[in-house]
């Protein structure tokens, strides 16, 4: 009996130990097992942290494509209203090219009929094509040649026009230097009177040229003379006059060029901006797949972090 019941002590002793070792063994485990926990939970605060980082960055993009979009809209305004000057300066440089036109006589004449036969063609080709019917080849080709043939026409003309003036200047090159040899004569005219004059009287010549009579006489015997100064006076002013109207079309002219630059600009500036933009959409879709990304990562972390069951950790320690 004694040595069964040392037995039974011998035994319990043993299940003791082995309890103590498995106990030991499970708070070794836990502690493992908690450690990782902490650990993936640092990874999880650290994604979310990277994860407010990274909205944050998408919605400040979000307000810059937002931004954009206004300036496109604004810039898009001006645009506009830029688009309605120009068409206003466009017409009244028209106008005013079309009134000294004019005043230049049959060839501006000319050139006005040209210019209005070349925009009737271009409007009948923007009609054909805007109620898009069927387009003759042949038949386009010969009103293209003929657009052409009238701009040539054109650009003789202004040629022409161009040497017209220049021979117009020559010549009034030439009227002031008869004008002024008009002058000498008649001061020649006179004195050659005066000199007359003292022959017949039986005076001495040069005491009667001396006396000036002649000089004094000057005015009075060149009547012609001040009625040709006065129709160069009213050359003078109609050349003026002309010369004032072609300053202001060129100012309108280079007005109307400002214009279109800037319009250019405008259209450059726009077109940045839509680059830019669709330059963000791409950053945006690919910072919400990075997102999509983290956020799947997340879910794996926890997946991992969390317990066993107890059946299942109790068999691995009784298999361990």
């Amino acid at each position: 009996m004694v040595k069964i019941a040392e037995g039974n002590l011998t035994a319990m002793n043993e299940e003791d130990k082995q309890s103590l070792s498995i106990q030991a063994l499970i708070t070794n485990k836990t502690a493992q097992l908690q450690e990782k926990i902490d650990d993936y939970e640092g990874q999880i605060q650290n994604l979310k942290r990277e994860l407010k980082t990274q909205k944050a960055l998408v919605q400040q993009y979000t307000d810059q494509a937002t931004d954009a979009r206004e300036k496109l809209s604004q810039n898009e305004k001006k645009l506009t209203k830029l688009q309605q000057q120009n068409a206003t300066l466009t017409d009244n440089a028209q106008r005013r090219m079309a009134g000294q036109q004019l005043q230049q006589g049959q060839g501006e004449d000319t050139i006005e009929s040209l210019r209005r036969q070349v925009r009737l063609l271009e409007d009948k080709l923007r009609r054909t094509k805007t109620a898009e019917r069927p387009m003759d080849e042949n038949r386009d080709e010969r009103t293209r040649r003929t657009v052409e043939s009238l701009q040539q026409q054109i650009t003789d003309l202004d040629t022409h026009k161009k040497e017209l003036l220049k021979f117009n200047q020559q010549l009034k090159d030439e009227l002031n230097k008869v004008r002024l040899r008009n002058e000498e004569l008649q001061k020649i005219n006179v004195f050659l009177k005066a000199e007359n004059e003292s022959f017949r009287n039986g005076e001495s010549p040069r005491s009667t040229s001396s006396g000036g009579g002649g000089i004094r006489r000057i005015g009075e015997s060149g009547r012609s003379s001040v009625e040709l100064e006065k129709i160069i006076a009213l050359m003078k002013k109609k050349i003026d006059h002309v010369q004032a109207e072609n300053q202001t079309l060129k100012s309108d002219l280079d007005r109307q060029r400002a214009t279109n630059d800037s319009n250019r600009a405008f259209f450059t500036q726009a077109t940045e901006s839509t680059k830019e933009i669709e330059h963000m959409g791409q950053t945006n879709s690919r910072l919400q797949k990075e997102v999509a990304l983290l956020r799947e990562q997340v879910a794996q972390l926890q997946l991992k972090a969390l317990p066993p069951s107890p059946a299942s950790s109790s068999s691995n320690n009784g298999f361990h």
